[in-house]
């Protein structure tokens, strides 16, 4: 994506620069996927992270639970969860 903002410069001239400046940045982009295709490495597969402990669960839902049901004063009922735990 392009954005600019130009004064003193007629709205046609402005967006046949855009479109210049849109075409010079596709030949910079075809470039660079043409090098990744030639000399990058694959992607590594991606492996998700252990499930979290019932535990760590259940101090999560007390706590969604503090701060949803807080009103005004929900700093203090955050503070107040975080010294007892």
């Amino acid at each position: 994506m392009l954005e600019g903002s130009a004064e003193g410069i007629k709205y046609e001239e402005f967006i046949g620069l855009l479109h210049s400046g849109l075409r010079q940045t596709q030949v910079i982009v075809n470039h660079i996927e043409q090098m990744q295709n030639s000399y990058g490495a694959k992607k590594r597969n991606f492996a998700a992270e252990k499930q979290l402990t019932d535990d760590v669960y259940d101090a999560i839902l007390r706590f969604e639970a503090l701060f949803l049901s807080a009103n005004k004063n929900n700093f203090f009922l955050v503070a107040q969860c975080t010294m007892t735990h």
